[in-house]
C-alpha cells in the first residue's frame, strides 16, 4: 500500500471592516472604549447614514422607545433595510433593547455629546499652539513622507524594494503574521492573501493591515481597547499640528512607534517628544479619501525609486483635486487582448506583471498581453477573476472609461472562463490505498472507510482508492490490524 497527499489550499480571508471587528466585541469592551469621546465620534463616522440618522434622533431621549416609534424614521418599503441597521447599531451595543424597548447605552450617549460640544477629555495628547520652538515640515514633504512610508510596505510585497526603502522589522513581522508574506527558502515571498491585497484600494489595505495589526497584539495579551481608542484619538488629531506625546503610556507610545512606520504620523526630532500627523490619519475615523488620494496621488508620478522628479505640485486644492482627477485611469485593453498602461510607477507595472505578459516597456507605457498561461498563475496564487475585470474597470483610461464597461465583454468573460477550467479540479489533501494482494482484503478495507464515510474515489479492477486526510489514521490502523492477525504472507504490499 502506498499513499501519497495532495497540497492544502489556504483560504482564510480578510475581515474587510473595523465595523465587523467592533461587532465582535463584548459589552463591557465596547463600554471602555466608548468612555473617550474621541472613540465615539470615530465610531459614528464609521457608520452607516441610516444608523447615524437613527443615533442622531433618539440622542436626546432619556426614555426608552418602542421599536414601532423608531420604524417611523423609514417609509414602508424602506423598514427592513432600517431593522438591519438597527441590528447593526445593537451588535456594538450602541443601543440596547429591554422589554421590547430600545434605549440608547448612557456611556456612548454621554460621551459623544461631549465629542459634540467640545466637553471631555480630550485625550493624552497635548496640542502645542506655539510651534515656532519646533523643526517645521512642508505640507509638501509631509504627505510625501506619508506616501514613502506606506507605499515602502507594498513595494517590498511586489518585491522591488531597496535596502533603504525596506520597511522595519516591526511591519515584516506584520506582513509575516497576517498572512500576507511568507518564508521560503528563508527569503520572503508574497503569498495569495498578499496579491488579492495588492489589488484594493488605499483606504482598504490600511485597515486590513490595522486589523491583522490587533489580531497580533491580541495573541500577545495586550490591551486591545487601549489600542483601539488610540487609533481614534489619533484619527481626532488635525493634519500638520504639533501635539506631544508625553502622556502617553508605554503601550500607546510603541503602538505609535508602529503607526509611525506605516506613514500617519511624523515623528519629530530633538528632545521633545512630539509628532505630527500625515493625511492618513482620516482614513481612522471614516473620513472623505479625496484628500487621502490627494496626498498619495504623487505616487504616480515617479520613474525608478519610491518617488521621482516631477514638476507639478504634490498637492492639488479640494476644489481642483475633483477636476484634475489625479487618481484618474491608466489601462486600455483591446478585444484583441493587446493592453496598453500609460504609466512609469513600478508598483503599477509589479501589479500588472502578475496576471500580463508584459511585452514593451517604454518610458510612460508599458504594452502586454492577457494570456491564457499568465491569467492562470494569477490564479495560482489567489487572485480571482472578478478581482482581475474589476482592477481594469477601475484603471481604465480616461478615453475607455465612458464605455460600459471599459473592458470588453469578450476579455472579461474570457477570464471568468479561464478560471472555471481551472477550478473544475479543486486540490485537497487525500490518501491513496493500492497493491492490494487479494480481491477480498481490498473490498474488507473498502467497506470499512465506506462505513466511515471517507472514500473520496475508487477502483475496485484494479483495487485502488482515495480517503481523505481525516480518514487516513484509522484506516491505516485497521489495515494493520489486520495484517497482525494473519500469520502468512501480508493482504496489502507498500509500494516503492
Amino acid at each position: 500500500m502506498s499513499d501519497q497527499q495532495a497540497p492544502e489550499q489556504n483560504d482564510a480571508q480578510f475581515q474587510l471592516t473595523i465595523l465587523e471587528y467592533l461587532e465582535r466585541l463584548p459589552e463591557e469592551l465596547c463600554n471602555r472604549l466608548y468612555l473617550k469621546p474621541t472613540s465615539c465620534l470615530a465610531v459614528f463616522r464609521l457608520l452607516t447614514t441610516v444608523s447615524k440618522q437613527i443615533i442622531m434622533s433618539i440622542l436626546y431621549i432619556e426614555t426608552p422607545i418602542s421599536k414601532s416609534d423608531i420604524q417611523l424614521l423609514a417609509k414602508p418599503r424602506k423598514i427592513k433595510f432600517l431593522l438591519e441597521n438597527l441590528d447593526s447599531l445593537k451588535k456594538l451595543f450602541i443601543l440596547l433593547e429591554k422589554d421590547d424597548k430600545i434605549y440608547i447605552n448612557k456611556t456612548f450617549q454621554k460621551q459623544f455629546i461631549n465629542s459634540l460640544t467640545g466637553g471631555g477629555n480630550r485625550g493624552s495628547f497635548n496640542d502645542i499652539m506655539d510651534p515656532s520652538s519646533q523643526e517645521s515640515i512642508q505640507i509638501n514633504d509631509l504627505d510625501q513622507y506619508a506616501g514613502e512610508k506606506w507605499e515602502s510596505v507594498l513595494h517590498f510585497m511586489v518585491g522591488t524594494a531597496t535596502k533603504k526603502t525596506q520597511p522595519n522589522k516591526s511591519v515584516l513581522q506584520l506582513l509575516k503574521k497576517s498572512g500576507l508574506m511568507s518564508n521560503t527558502d528563508n527569503q520572503p515571498q508574497i503569498t495569495s492573501k498578499g496579491f488579492q491585497f495588492l489589488l484594493q484600494d488605499i483606504c482598504t489595505q490600511i485597515w486590513m493591515v490595522l486589523l491583522q495589526y490587533l489580531y497580533m497584539r491580541e495573541e500577545e495579551e495586550v490591551d486591545i481597547i487601549t489600542i483601539l481608542g488610540l487609533f481614534f484619538q489619533v484619527g481626532s488629531l488635525e493634519f500638520g499640528n504639533n501635539y506631544s506625546v508625553e502622556n502617553l503610556t508605554d503601550l500607546e507610545l510603541s503602538v505609535l512607534k508602529d503607526l509611525q512606520e506605516l506613514g500617519f504620523i511624523y515623528k519629530k526630532r530633538g528632545g521633545m517628544s512630539v509628532i505630527i500627523p500625515t493625511r492618513l490619519v482620516t482614513i481612522l475615523t471614516g473620513a472623505s479619501i479625496s484628500a487621502v488620494k490627494a496626498t498619495m496621488s504623487f505616487l504616480n508620478k515617479r520613474s525608478t525609486g519610491i518617488l521621482g522628479s516631477s514638476d507639478q505640485p504634490l498637492i492639488h486644492s479640494s476644489e481642483n483635486f475633483e477636476d484634475k482627477n489625479t487618481d484618474s485611469g491608466f489601462i486600455i485593453i483591446e478585444t484583441n487582448y493587446r493592453l496598453y498602461a500609460y504609466t512609469d510607477s513600478i508598483l503599477q507595472i509589479s501589479i500588472l506583471d502578475l496576471f500580463t505578459h508584459l511585452v514593451y516597456r517604454f518610458p510612460n507605457l508599458v504594452v502586454g498581453s492577457i494570456t491564457r498561461d499568465s491569467i492562470r498563475m494569477a490564479l495560482q496564487k489567489g487572485i480571482t477573476a472578478d478581482q482581475i475585470v474589476a482592477y481594469l474597470n477601475t484603471h481604465a483610461h480616461p478615453q475607455i472609461k465612458d464605455k460600459i464597461p471599459p473592458v470588453p465583454i469578450s476579455i472579461s468573460d474570457q477570464i471568468r472562463l479561464w478560471e472555471k477550467e481551472k477550478n473544475r479540479i479543486n486540490p485537497f489533501p487525500s490518501f491513496m490505498y493500492h497493491e492490494f494482494n487479494r480481491q477480498q482484503d481490498f473490498d474488507i478495507v473498502h467497506r470499512y472507510a465506506e462505513q466511515l464515510g471517507v472514500v473520496l474515489w475508487v477502483n475496485e479492477k484494479i483495487r485502488t482508492m482515495v480517503i481523505t486526510q481525516e480518514g487516513h489514521e484509522s484506516v491505516k490502523n485497521f489495515v494493520k490490524r489486520r495484517m497482525a492477525s494473519k500469520t502468512g504472507q501480508p493482504a496489502i504490499q507498500h509500494a516503492q
